[in-house]
């Protein structure tokens, strides 16, 4: 078996080319890395919007049932005289 041949010495345009790419990799992995530490903070809001959305389906409900039971009593009212 004979050893494989050496490679080549890469011409200095290719070699500013590889950097260049390293360059647009390198920018690449910080935006992903900046995406993954924000999910936490996505995750916390999300959370927060669907309990304030659960709170104001509760008040709503409450509200509805006081204005239902006030405009019962006020129509037993009216009717009895």
């Amino acid at each position: 078996m004979t050893a494989p041949p050496l490679a080549q010495p890469l011409p200095l345009e290719g070699m500013a080319q590889v950097l260049i790419e390293l360059g647009k990799i390198s920018t690449q992995i910080a935006v992903m890395d900046e995406r993954v530490k924000a999910i936490p903070d996505h995750e916390t809001r999300l959370r927060r919007l669907e309990e304030a959305r659960a709170k104001i389906i509760g008040g709503a409900v409450a509200v509805s049932a006081l204005v239902s039971g006030l405009g019962t009593w006020i129509g037993f009212v009216l009717t009895r005289r």
